[in-house]
């Protein structure tokens, strides 16, 4: 293994793509059963002294330029257990403590497996002949969350819920109506609620986005749509926080109230924003500013009061999430991850965790060895 290049490059959230499929289920079932892997200890969170398994996912580009295929490297903040070429059409979701979820369809069937990013160890959890686009996993409930399309029109159909430990799934969500003024949804993207209670699905179009929040207790589902709406960052206190429907950053963020439809600004012209759990609750990150004049911001959902976090950041940028930067890292809850340009960890080069609460900075390689 070799120290691990992190390419977290910004995208559009469909760009975020990878999956195994070099792999056949019987090797991948295998390979399981003689590790002794499963969903136990991937699944454990991560911790200050031992951040979760992390993913990086590139495109394979033949010589016109047309996508041939994505390569997917796992591992840990510092070294690549293992690399995958993957086909073009997959997707990779995580990390759920040292899993990663991946998917990919071959032209006919749809696979999604995990795989625990310390040692490539994987299993099988579901082959469907319908396209797998996204999916998660509902640690808690030990459930995973597949978002597909009809093969051959690509037409929505739904959500669906299967158990984690294999079964048959289930439709949970019905399809996204087609609006006229949103145009066709290039992208749909799987996210939880900071209090994981609620499974956020988001579809945009080419500029403005619909949301659907999921309350997975009741099965009760809440539409948010407007046409300022723009990337997910997070749900929490009710309220759900977007970029606005730019086209590009710095954007302002601002949150919507998912019962009164109440739009509260939170932050402008931010560069990049994250939702962290801390000792006072779900708290915006965001960096805003340019140049010299940049600066982290924390804001509460709720009241939208903001403060500046008392951290020097003239040589860090704030690492988004893993839709935005094409891979992740886990962190601890509480804590956000700093790099040199927001976007990679390359060789020689150093990485910070950040403590949301105080502005405290530590290392990445003094927890990680």
């Amino acid at each position: 293994m070799r120290e691990l290049r992190w390419l977290l490059r910004v995208a559009p959230p469909f760009a975020a793509l990878a999956a195994v499929v070099a792999l056949g289920s019987g090797s991948l079932r295998a390979t399981a059963v003689a590790a002794g892997c499963g969903p136990e200890r991937p699944l454990v969170p991560a911790t200050q002294a031992s951040p979760a398994g992390a993913f990086v996912i590139s495109p394979l580009l033949d010589g016109s330029g047309t996508l041939a295929g994505q390569r997917l490297e796992l591992g840990t903040a510092r070294l690549i257990a293992s690399r995958l070429a993957l086909p073009a059409e997959s997707f990779a979701a995580g990390p759920f403590g040292h899993a990663i979820l991946v998917g990919a369809d071959d032209g006919r069937r749809s696979t999604l497996r995990a795989v625990e990013a310390t040692t490539g160890c994987a299993w099988p959890l579901a082959t469907e002949t319908d396209v797998i686009r996204r999916a998660t996993i509902d640690s808690a409930a030990g459930n995973v969350y597949e978002f597909r399309v009809d093969r051959a029109t690509r037409a929505d159909l739904g959500v669906w819920r299967r158990p984690l430990g294999g079964g048959d799934a289930a439709r949970v969500l019905a399809p996204l109506p087609a609006d006229d003024r949103y145009g066709p949804t290039f992208s749909t993207e799987l996210s939880w609620s900071a209090e994981g209670d609620v499974l956020v699905v988001q579809s945009c179009g080419i500029s403005s986005c619909r949301t659907r929040l999921l309350d997975i207790a009741t099965a009760a589902v809440r539409t948010l749509e407007s046409a300022d709406q723009g990337e997910v960052i997070g749900l929490a206190a009710g309220r759900l926080i977007t970029f606005g429907a730019c086209r590009g950053l710095p954007c302002n963020i601002a949150s919507v109230d998912a019962v009164t439809g109440e739009r509260t600004t939170l932050a402008p012209a931010a560069r990049a924003a994250r939702l962290v759990t801390t000792s006072h609750g779900p708290r915006l990150l965001a960096e805003v500013g340019t140049d010299d004049e940049r600066a982290l911001v924390v804001v509460d959902p709720a009241s939208a009061a903001s403060a500046p976090l008392p951290a020097d950041i003239h040589d860090w940028h704030l690492v988004p999430s893993a839709p935005r930067a094409d891979g992740a890292l886990g962190v601890p809850p509480g804590w956000a991850l700093l790099t040199r340009d927001g976007q990679a960890i390359t060789p020689g080069d150093t990485a910070q965790l950040l403590r949301v609460d105080d502005g405290s900075t530590v290392g990445l390689t003094e927890v990680t060895r």
